[in-house]
């Protein structure tokens, strides 16, 4: 096999007489890491494979920092600039939860499933081979934060609903919950994108 550092990806060469290739694929699925068959090509020029995988970063990077503004508006921003504040408590449930934290709940989960989903897929395939990855400490931490969201909106706060400032609190701090697991998945995800730069920075370089 030659494993390259610099694309993160290894080449298995298999003799079919010896094993069977959907063994070998099937084996390295199970771990921590994925594997797929593909066709023999031509040989690309490993700086084409790492430019387009900056790019890719890059738009991922781009889409997660749009969707996490709108959180960041209602998170820092309506809470505390009058008249704005007073749409935190506006179309309340009888349980306390209101229209300001299912909006900021549905910013953040769109987040969580855009940007979530490799992290988890990760952290899936660590816990089948009985190891752990920094993924899995991701997913820990935002499903963790996500959880407590969603059960805040099951359980409620309908004691703070006679008293107004209490209320306030509870809302924000019941849609916070949402806002840290977004926030964190976009730090991974400008680390992601200035890894790959960096990558490339430094193949252009020594080409």
């Amino acid at each position: 096999a030659n494993f390259s550092a610099l694309t993160k990806q290894a080449k298995v060469v298999v003799d079919v007489n010896k094993g069977s290739i959907r063994k070998v694929l099937e084996t390295i699925n199970y771990g921590k890491f994925t594997a797929e068959l593909k066709e023999k090509m031509e040989k690309t020029d490993i700086r084409d494979t790492i430019e387009q995988e900056k790019k890719n970063k890059q738009t991922k990077m781009t889409v997660s920092i749009i969707l996490w503004i709108p959180i960041l508006i209602l998170i820092w921003i309506v809470p505390n600039l009058y008249p704005l504040s007073n749409f935190t408590t506006f179309l309340s449930l009888p349980n306390g939860p209101t229209l300001y934290v299912f909006i900021t709940a549905a910013f953040s989960l769109s987040l969580m499933f855009y940007l979530g989903a490799p992290l988890f897929k990760s952290a899936w395939n660590a816990l089948l081979a009985k190891t752990s990855n920094m993924d899995t400490l991701i997913v820990i931490g935002c499903t963790a934060s996500i959880l407590y969201g969603i059960f805040l909106f099951i359980y409620g706060y309908s004691e703070t609903l006679g008293d107004k400032e209490a209320h306030y609190m509870r809302v924000t701090e019941h849609a916070h919950s949402f806002e840290v697991a977004s926030t964190i998945l976009v730090i991974i995800s400008i680390g992601k994108y200035l890894e790959s730069y960096a990558r490339a920075k430094t193949v252009q370089k020594l080409s």
